[in-house]
């Protein structure tokens, strides 16, 4: 059998050399040592190192007698040193201003890259709420409104039966806005399956009658019985949501806690295309400063018919109607 080889000096000396090679390349963080330390805070404090030593010299020519000799050199080194030290100072500044646009820059831009994010279809905000809740994001929603604001009325009362002040306030704000900013498109899709809903109905009207900026469609639900309820739905400017609670599409007189308001464009952009489809199966009310008052005097006849029991209703609405559509046929001002 072949003797085995001894392994020479050389190899031993390599293998020690690699070893110690190695356990060098992971000392702690390459942490400088302490002579290097010692020599940086020296260059460092430098300035006050001499004006201390300066100091020291003219206290013992004062002692020893030898003041004179002793304070001008001592002087000039003070001199030299707090100019150095300003010297310090002002590169010291230098990078800390430096270091403050820096970090400066970096907030602009992440605040600028928020914002985009904000803007764009990929950022969405949604909360769920009560009908507080639902309509003091209606109100803000519409106060802020600049174009468009697209809305759905599918309840079977007057907004002032459900007891919710936020609710009667944001119907008032909707009329008045219609009134003061006549660059702002409104549209309504209206239900109206009660002679209460029939006539606050014609009360808006007689509030808008010469704002062409504010359309009305009007949707008969009790055709769909059978089926989920069309979605309640108010968009504002294409980009902010509240959605009724879903599986009624209405409101009712209790309190309700599933409604939805949603912000951002690329859901709102999705239901608006929803919206523009229920708009074009509905059958037209107000169309620019034209109100169509056979279409409600229509409706009038079957809600009358459906509760004799509101008889002195129905005839103060059929008064109203005979009215506004005689004026409308004898082309009067106000339709």
């Amino acid at each position: 059998m072949p003797k085995p080889r001894k392994a020479s000096p050389s190899a031993h000396a390599s293998s020690a050399t690699s070893g110690h090679s190695e356990r060098t390349d992971v000392t702690p963080d390459n942490k400088p040592g302490k002579l290097a330390r010692v020599i940086t805070w020296i260059v460092e404090e430098f300035s006050t190192i001499a004006v201390l030593v300066s100091a020291a010299v003219v206290a013992i020519g004062n002692r020893i007698g030898k003041l004179n000799e002793f304070s001008g050199p001592a002087l000039f080194a003070i001199f030299i040193a707090l100019s150095i030290r300003v010297l310090q100072i002002k590169y010291q500044l230098s990078n800390i201003s430096a270091a403050v646009d820096k970090k400066s820059d970096e907030v602009r831009a992440d605040f600028s890259a928020l914002k985009g994010l904000f803007e764009s279809d990929r950022m969405h905000e949604a909360e769920m709420c009560d009908r507080e809740g639902f309509y003091s994001h209606m109100l803000s929603a519409l106060r802020a409104a600049g174009r468009s604001v697209d809305l759905t009325q599918l309840d079977a009362y007057p907004p002032k039966h459900y007891g919710t002040p936020e609710m009667v306030e944001y119907f008032q704000l909707q009329t008045k806005m219609v009134r003061d900013f006549p660059g702002i498109k409104f549209r309504r899709i209206v239900a109206i399956p009660t002679l209460e809903k029939l006539e606050w109905t014609i009360d808006i009207l007689d509030k808008v009658k010469d704002c062409p900026n504010f359309q009305i469609n009007l949707i008969d639900i009790s055709r769909s019985a059978d089926l989920p309820p069309p979605l309640s739905l108010q968009i504002f400017d294409h980009k902010e949501m509240c959605l009724v609670d879903p599986t009624l599409g209405f409101m009712l007189p209790e309190d309700q806690r599933h409604m939805l308001w949603v912000r951002g464009s690329g859901v709102c952009g999705v239901f608006s295309v929803y919206y523009d489809s229920l708009w074009n199966l509905a059958q037209r009310v107000k169309e620019g400063s034209i109100i169509y008052w056979p279409v409600l005097h229509e409706v009038h006849r079957e809600l009358a018919t459906r509760h004799p029991e509101k008889r002195a209703l129905a005839d103060k609405i059929a008064t109203r109607i005979s009215r506004f559509r005689g004026r409308a046929e004898t082309g009067e001002s106000d339709t």
